[in-house]
């Protein structure tokens, strides 16, 4: 279970690398729930903001 939520902490950093870097062409494919899940969803939206 530890690694299943890593691997998503790993995937959320990296996406919130690639828009530290300008890129914001990718897919964030986190979803559910938990803490993990809340804070992609939050990352989401903060993303569409600055997108549109």
């Amino acid at each position: 279970m530890l690694s299943y939520i890593l691997k998503k902490l790993r995937v959320l950093t990296e996406s919130m690398k690639k828009v530290r870097q300008g890129d914001f062409n990718f897919d964030l494919s986190i979803k559910g729930g938990g803490e993990v899940g809340e804070l992609a969803h939050h990352f989401r939206k903060m993303l569409k903001k600055s997108t549109s």
